[in-house]
């Protein structure tokens, strides 16, 4: 094989772009959505998948790596807002949850003005459009699995145990989320 031949396809298997022929609009809007899906994601625990899973995000960083800056504070900006948004989300849930706990009663999961105010945040980036609908399912999904008389036969012990339960899996999750914006971006989110 050729030197050139070599330069081609080192050139190609290194995601080499040239700049001026690249549509940002488009490029953006997929790498916002990608950003998010590998925040979001929740990778099954084999081995295989987070060899995957880990491949993907590094493969991500680097393909990100060389954007101009105000690009990817675009991608950033967006995935700074989506983990702000699974924030809200989770502390909705997490409500509900120690409603049912302590009543025993079926609970409307609802999404706070809080939630909803952010959401819309979050949809004004291109590459978002699936996310809210999807938030929205996960709500009705889960006003429906619970909520029955259960809870209301639980002592204080088991409802306190449960309560940190919650909050320990919203916690780790929330960290792990973090933790992969760190990797893509080389900081933590602003939350503030």
């Amino acid at each position: 094989m050729p030197p050139y031949a070599w330069y081609l396809t080192a050139e190609g298997l290194l995601w080499h772009d040239d700049i001026s022929k690249i549509n940002w609009n488009v490029r953006i809007k997929n790498d916002t959505r990608a950003a998010i899906y590998l925040i979001g994601a929740e990778p099954r625990i084999d081995e295989k998948n987070i060899i995957q899973y880990q491949e993907a995000l590094e493969g991500f960083t680097l393909h990100i790596k060389d954007y101009p800056e105000e690009k990817k504070k675009r991608i950033e900006d967006a995935a700074t807002i989506f983990i702000k948004y699974l924030i809200s989300m989770m502390e909705d849930m997490e409500q509900a949850f120690n409603y049912i706990i302590d009543h025993g009663t079926k609970f409307e999961f609802t999404m706070s003005e809080r939630t909803q105010a952010i959401g819309k945040e979050l949809a004004g980036f291109d590459g978002t459009e699936g996310l809210i609908k999807d938030s929205s399912l996960s709500y009705k999904a889960l006003s429906e699995m619970y909520g029955d008389k259960q809870a209301a036969k639980l002592s204080k012990e088991q409802r306190r145990k449960m309560r940190g339960m919650i909050a320990l899996m919203i916690e780790k999750s929330l960290n792990a989320k973090i933790s992969r914006f760190k990797d893509i971006f080389g900081r933590a989110p602003n939350l503030n």
